[in-house]
């Protein structure tokens, strides 16, 4: 089958004018979308193939889906992807069609279909449902993507990483070319049980104004893992608002920056996390910052739970490591607002650390300084390996760090009570 037409089996609907579905069709091959098509789905037996056009052509963008054990195609004009009034995509899982198969392909053509509009952003909308990741989730920029809440839940089946979203054609550019370039992702559980060692839930960066809100991030578990990866790979990471339970991560966020392209910004950032960190193996660390990467004039809101262990424990609640040999920034994190409130389970002998950081002498000293707010561990922990030049002064209370204390009370904020 080439040319116009799908065939003599297909049948079309148009909704709201915007996209076309058909279904069945025989013959993916060579298929080009009717002129002026916005777009189209099409679902042929044991073959999947999602259509979107590519901006200012008709010629499709095919993105294969390798479907398996499908029975019956669904019906004509099933909308796996529908228009919505309000110019949304709202993407349905296949598995509600009788479909086994991966639902990062319709989710892809609905970011590619909404950059086929001609301009960035556009809202792709989830079911209260599970679907089915084998394979990455690619979103545009300042595109969002919405659940319904903890009912919509994506499953990562596989090894690597289940969503990207970064703006990479603005690199190191001045203010005000990428102001409004804010995405997000919002009310949704992402769940790494099936991805294996090494793979990354949520790779996000290089975006001014970003909100994330009400995600879970869980069970990336697996050695080298990362629940919520914040990296700069082509500039920096700036005002933004990134709020999400993270739940059994071998590390549930981490903040990096990929030397020699990224900026190693995240200035102005609000970060609001609720950990949990239930291995027992050699833990799990809460928050990591690293890369060359800092933090200033900042949020960073921590609380949550940490288990103990008969096993030695190298994991910590905050780890500020590292340093980038080509612009030579330290990872630090100064001037900003720190709320810490974690606590463990006091069950076995070994604690993880309060906070870890990497180099603590010489040239490139990892530090947290010139901060306020609360350092609270209760129940038990293993105390920091911080020395004077990492850590102070910091300007409010310090609870279950007996080290941590002693450090601050040498060297208080001015006007501090010493």
């Amino acid at each position: 089958m080439s040319g116009e037409s799908p065939g003599p089996d297909a049948q079309a609907v148009i909704r709201e004018g915007r996209l076309v579905y058909v279904s069945p069709v025989t013959d993916l091959a060579d298929y080009t979308l009717p002129t002026g098509t916005p777009g189209a789905l099409m679902l042929a037996g044991p073959r999947a193939s999602y259509y979107s056009p590519r901006p200012a052509a008709s010629t499709a963008i095919v993105i294969p889906h390798p479907a398996q054990g499908l029975n019956t195609d669904p019906p004509p004009g099933v909308p796996v992807i529908q228009g919505m009034q309000d110019g949304s995509l709202a993407v349905a899982p296949l598995a509600s069609f009788g479909y086994v198969g991966d639902d990062a392909g319709p989710i892809n053509a609905a970011a590619l279909q909404l950059q086929a509009q001609g301009q960035a952003g556009g809202r792709i909308s989830l079911l209260p449902k599970a679907y089915n990741l084998q394979s990455q989730v690619q979103l545009g920029i300042s595109q969002i993507l919405q659940g319904a809440g903890q009912q919509t839940q994506l499953n990562q089946n596989f090894t690597g990483t289940g969503i990207w979203q970064h703006d990479a054609n603005n690199p190191g550019g001045g203010f005000g070319s990428y102001e409004t370039l804010a995405g997000g992702i919002r009310d949704l559980v992402l769940d790494g049980t099936g991805a294996g060692p090494g793979s990354v839930g949520m790779d996000i960066g290089d975006c001014v104004g970003y909100r994330m809100a009400n995600v879970q991030i869980q069970n990336f578990s697996g050695a080298g893992s990362v629940g919520l990866y914040l990296v700069n790979r082509y500039f920096f990471t700036e005002r933004s608002h990134f709020q999400a339970r993270l739940h059994g991560n071998a590390q549930n966020c981490v903040l990096d920056t990929v030397s020699g392209q990224g900026e190693n910004s995240f200035e102005f950032d609000y970060f609001d996390f609720i950990l949990s960190a239930n291995a027992t193996g050699s833990g799990q660390d809460g928050f990591v910052i690293q890369g060359g990467s800092y933090i200033s004039k900042g949020f960073l809101r921590l609380t949550g739970n940490f288990v103990t262990s008969g096993h030695a424990l190298t994991s910590a609640a905050v780890r500020v490591q590292g340093n980038d040999p080509i612009t030579g920034f330290i990872s630090h994190i100064t001037h900003s607002q720190l709320l810490v409130g974690v606590e463990t389970d006091n069950a076995s002998a070994n604690a993880p650390a309060t906070i870890i950081f990497g180099t603590t002498s010489g040239s490139n000293i990892n530090s947290i300084t010139n901060c306020t707010g609360f350092l609270v561990f209760d129940d038990g922990w293993t105390a920091s390996n911080a020395v004077a030049a990492t850590f102070g002064p910091f300007g409010g209370m310090i609870v279950g760090d007996a080290g941590l204390q002693a450090l601050n009370a040498a060297n208080p904020p001015p006007g501090w009570p010493s």
